[in-house]
C-alpha cells in the first residue's frame, strides 16, 4: 500500500486546541494569556470552524479515492502536522503500523522553506531511523515552478482584477505575500528564488506589471524578519498614487486564520483608512483544480518510481 503525508503547520478541530497549538509554536517561550486569549477571539470571530483543517481533511479523502483509482492500487493519504496533533511523527508511525510499502511526502504550501517542508522531511527520515523501518520515502519538495499551478494562481488574480471599478483598475498595485522567515535574506536564498519566481511567473501570465512582493507575520524588532511588510507597502502604494491594491498569498494556499487576518482583515482595514480600493484573491481551499494538481505531482512521482524498477 501506498503511502502519502500531506505536511501541514497545523489543523484545529476545536475552540479548545488553540491553547496547546500556541503553546507548541512558542515551544520554551510560552505565550502570555492576553496572546492566547486574543488568537482564541481571532478564531472565534471567523464564524466557522477553522478552515484549514477542514479543507486539508477533504484534500486527503479526495487525493485518496483519486490516486487509488488512477493507479489502481491501494492508497492512504494522511495529515501531518508541525504544531498540533496528528504530529509529523505519529503520522510515520501509523504508516508503519499500517502497512505502508511506500510513502510519498507533499507540502499543502508551494515553497520550499527551512522551518517549513525541509523540517517536516527531516523528521519523517528521523522516525522511520528511530523505528528501523526501511520504508521507500519520495518527497515532492516543491511546485512553485508547476505550471499548471501557476494558471490556477493567475486566473484568482485576474478574477480579483476584474473585480475592481474599471475606474481604478489602470493604477492598482498588486501585492504578493508570504509569510516571513526569521533571519537575514542570505540565510533564505532558496525561499526567496522560489517566491520571486512564483510572483514574476504569476503577474507575466496576466501581463501585469505592477506588482511588488511582500511579507507577512514578522515579529517586532529587535528580531530580523525578511521584509518589507506588506501593510508598508500598501502605504507606499498610496504614496505612489494608486487607486487600489490586490493583494495576492503566495505560501498559504488554503484559507487559515493568520492568513485572514494578515493578508486580509489587516490590509483591508488599513487600505481603507488611506482610500484606496481593495480587494484580495480567493484561496485555492479544497477546489477541483488545486486537487486535480496536487494529484498530478504524486503521479509523477509515483510513475517515475515505477520507471526505475523496470530496470
Amino acid at each position: 500500500m501506498n503511502g502519502l503525508i500531506l505536511f501541514s503547520y497545523g489543523t484545529i478541530h476545536s475552540l479548545d486546541d488553540v491553547e496547546p497549538f500556541y503553546n507548541h509554536i512558542f515551544n520554551r517561550r510560552l505565550p502570555n494569556k492576553q496572546i492566547i486569549e486574543k488568537g482564541i477571539q481571532k478564531y472565534a470571530a471567523i464564524g466557522t470552524c477553522d478552515p484549514l483543517g477542514s479543507y486539508s481533511i477533504r484534500i486527503a479523502k479526495a487525493l485518496e479515492k483519486r490516486l487509488s483509482s488512477a493507479t489502481s492500487q491501494k492508497w492512504k493519504v494522511y495529515i501531518g502536522n508541525k504544531h498540533t496533533s496528528p504530529f509529523i511523527g505519529d503520522v510515520v508511525k501509523q504508516c508503519i503500523e499500517d502497512g505502508v510499502t511506500k510513502i510519498f511526502t507533499l507540502p499543502l504550501s508551494p515553497l520550499y522553506s527551512h522551518s517549513g517542508t525541509k523540517k517536516y522531511e527531516r523528521t519523517v527520515k528521523k522516525q522511520l531511523a528511530q523505528m528501523e523501518a526501511a520504508i521507500p520515502v519520495l518527497h515532492i519538495h516543491d511546485y512553485f515552478d508547476n505550471k499548471a499551478f501557476i494558471m490556477l494562481i493567475s486566473e484568482r488574480l485576474q478574477d480579483a482584477i476584474n473585480w475592481l471599478p474599471n475606474s481604478v483598475r489602470a493604477q492598482t498595485k498588486v501585492i504578493f505575500t508570504a509569510h516571513s522567515q526569521p533571519g537575514l535574506p542570505s540565510g533564505h536564498k532558496e525561499f526567496i528564488r522560489q517566491y520571486q519566481h512564483l510572483a514574476e511567473q504569476t503577474a507575466a501570465s496576466i501581463s501585469w506589471r505592477n506588482y511588488e512582493m511582500a511579507y507577512r507575520s514578522g515579529n517586532p524588532k529587535p528580531q530580523v524578519w525578511l521584509e518589507p511588510d506588506v501593510l508598508e507597502v500598501i502605504h507606499c502604494a498610496a504614496n505612489d498614487g494608486f487607486k487600489a491594491v490586490v493583494v495576492c498569498e503566495l505560501l498559504s494556499m488554503i484559507e487559515n486564520v493568520e492568513a485572514i487576518y494578515e493578508a486580509g482583515v489587516d490590509c483591508q482595514q488599513l487600505a481603507q483608512e488611506l482610500h484606496l480600493d481593495f480587494v484580495r484573491t480567493q484561496y485555492l481551499n479544497d477546489s477541483h483544480d488545486f486537487i486535480e494538481v496536487l494529484m498530478n505531482l504524486v503521479l509523477e512521482k509515483w510513475e517515475n518510481d515505477c520507471s526505475k524498477e523496470l530496470f
